[in-house]
């Protein structure tokens, strides 16, 4: 099912166990441009559904497995897989009421942060080896639990991405280098009147060569992927900058304020002028740290 068919659902529920801390009240946390991090272990009732969440998110199973919906399908994600999703894309996953669902999860807050660690344009689900990362956490959980001195929280933290980056540059050599090179290229003028010629020309291979990559790497064309592009620019640029709607647009590539609208809607889901207005933090993502019954890892 699409995912925005599906309410807008933020859902701990009532047996869920874990630890979680938020940028408001750790220096390092914030510093690194994450927004909240944590350990869970979660069961029935555990589900979240996000149309147009201002952050990205990477979550690393470390026991059992949870749901996550890849491509509007609800697939399995196993111990030893990591569910990688960018901001302003919907995503949704939920615990089995059946088994507990063990994981670390990672909202990460700015922008540039985001597009590194998280470097596809939609949901995404990738073998990962969950010790390193799981146990880096839990280290710095350990220590924020024991109101240690920043620099401790500090060194644990850059173990923590150093993690993260491993995870997202496993992830993206898997993208054919050619097409890599060439969306490289478009981010740094999505301004531009880009056609598929344009683009292809750039990867060195054929139209119909590039289109066949896409569709096999993304799961949509190349135009589809640059409408895409354009439109996390511009929900990047409405929350960074003061320009207005119309300046916007001309910097991704829309003379017509109204096509641009539209894009935006039929890609983010929402209007240009509601997503500027929305709280960038939900109910999950503004409350403050807190720490449940301890966990045993075993990852």
């Amino acid at each position: 099912m699409e995912i925005l068919k599906l309410a807008e659902h933020h859902n701990l529920g009532p047996r869920t166990v874990g630890d979680r801390k938020s940028h408001h009240s750790y220096p390092s946390i914030a510093s690194r441009g994450l927004q909240m991090v944590g350990i869970e272990r979660a069961e029935g009732g555990n589900r979240f559904v996000r149309h147009s969440p201002a952050f990205s998110q990477i979550i690393v199973t470390f026991e059992g497995k949870g749901m996550v919906n890849i491509h509007g399908q609800w697939r399995p994600c196993r111990k030893g897989e990591a569910f990688l999703t960018p901001a302003n894309t919907p995503h949704a996953y939920f615990a089995n009421p059946d088994k507990p669902w063990g994981f670390c999860f990672f909202l990460i807050k700015e922008p540039r942060v985001g597009r590194f660690l998280v470097p596809f344009d939609e949901a995404t689900l990738t073998a990962v080896n969950p010790t390193p990362i799981v146990h880096a956490l839990k280290g710095f959980l350990d220590e924020a639990n024991r109101n240690s001195e920043a620099p401790t929280l500090e060194l644990w933290m850059d173990v923590v991405v150093d993690c993260l980056r491993r995870i997202a540059h496993s992830t993206r050599s898997r993208v054919d280098y050619r097409l890599a090179r060439a969306w490289s290229e478009v981010r740094q003028s999505l301004g531009n009147d880009w056609t598929l010629e344009d683009i292809a020309k750039i990867a060195k291979i054929s139209k119909e060569q590039f289109r066949r990559l896409c569709h096999e790497t993304y799961n949509y064309s190349p135009i589809k992927r640059l409408t895409i592009l354009r439109m996390r620019h511009a929900a990047d640029l409405l929350i960074l900058s003061k320009d207005d709607l119309e300046t916007i647009a001309n910097k991704v590539g829309y003379t017509d304020p109204l096509a641009f609208r539209k894009a935006f809607c039929r890609i983010i889901g929402i209007s240009p002028s509601k997503y500027r207005k929305q709280s960038l933090d939900h109910t999950l993502e503004t409350s403050p740290d807190i720490a449940f019954a301890p966990i045993s890892i075993s990852a």
